[in-house]
């Protein structure tokens, strides 16, 4: 059914999982700057995920729960109405060519493994009922296997081998924290919507910040709009969104270990992780 799909105009939002930030941030540059809109509904609806039915056992449950008569990712997808923003977990190499044959604009946002791992705890807890520790976590991340659209640096790398195709944007989360004006206008130049003015998006930063995403139930999904959070007592999607919380949060022994998982991957490949902003 991927492979069926027609990618005219869209455009891939490409993330190992993790990153609403940008996914709203492009949905509002794409729609004109319509908060009201991303206020009244979800972001899972506005950036369709078309893989979802291989990552999610519930998949026609929770769309239902979104409001949506879909079955699966690839039907909300093409139930959308064009130019979408698609968003997928898959890497690189796992792509439908007609992605490739037409061209399509495609951003992918890289965050350091640290505190992917961190993040995956809370994401977890949140969508599959987990009751294990972080170090599980770890564990598993650091045996390339998992805990899913893994292994890390093969996906990762993926993305990043490609860097230099210009249908193709890299922006490192840690660069949003440090920067996200700054951020937004070079997505804003890449996906042709420059026409906006300082104060508009001034205004999107402010929309797109921590706390308002927090509060907005349409991206944290802290309502029982959203089927698959099972343990919404126990935090939301949105979370610190800090970078550093990894040093915390790991043993120390860990951290080694992690430093020499990463420094293996990334041996002659010219990528560099930001740890700290």
């Amino acid at each position: 059914k991927i492979k069926s799909l027609v990618f005219l105009k869209d455009l891939l939002f490409f993330t190992f999982p993790g990153t609403r930030w940008m996914q709203e941030i492009v949905s509002c540059l794409r729609t004109g700057l319509d908060f009201e809109k991303a206020k009244s509904s979800p972001l899972s609806l506005r950036v369709p995920f078309f893989d979802f039915s291989a990552v999610s056992y519930n998949a026609e449950k929770i769309l239902k729960g979104y409001g949506s008569s879909c079955k699966t990712g690839a039907e909300l997808v093409n139930h959308t109405l064009r130019p979408r923003t698609i968003k997928t977990h898959l890497s690189y190499e796992m792509l439908p060519p007609k992605i490739h044959e037409k061209g399509t604009k495609m951003i992918n946002v890289i965050r350091n493994p640290r505190d992917v791992c961190v993040s995956f705890l809370n994401h977890h807890v949140l969508t599959t009922n987990y009751t294990g520790d972080l170090q599980t976590i770890a564990e598993i991340m650091l045996q390339d296997v998992g805990p899913v659209n893994a292994p890390f640096f093969t996906h990762i790398l993926s993305y990043w081998n490609q860097r230099e195709n210009p249908n193709l944007l890299i922006v490192h989360y840690e660069e949003m924290q440090k920067d996200i004006t700054g951020v937004i206008k070079r997505v804003a130049k890449f996906i042709g919507t420059e026409e906006y003015s300082d104060d508009q998006i001034a205004k999107l930063v402010e929309h797109t910040s921590v706390d308002k995403m927090r509060a907005n139930p349409m991206v944290n999904g802290t309502r029982p709009i959203d089927a698959s959070m099972k343990n919404e007592q126990k935090g939301n999607f949105i979370n610190t969104g800090k970078t550093g919380g990894w040093k915390n949060k790991l043993t120390e022994e860990t951290i080694e270990r992690f430093k020499k998982w990463e420094e293996k991957w990334l041996k002659d490949t010219g990528l560099l992780f930001a740890y700290e902003v």
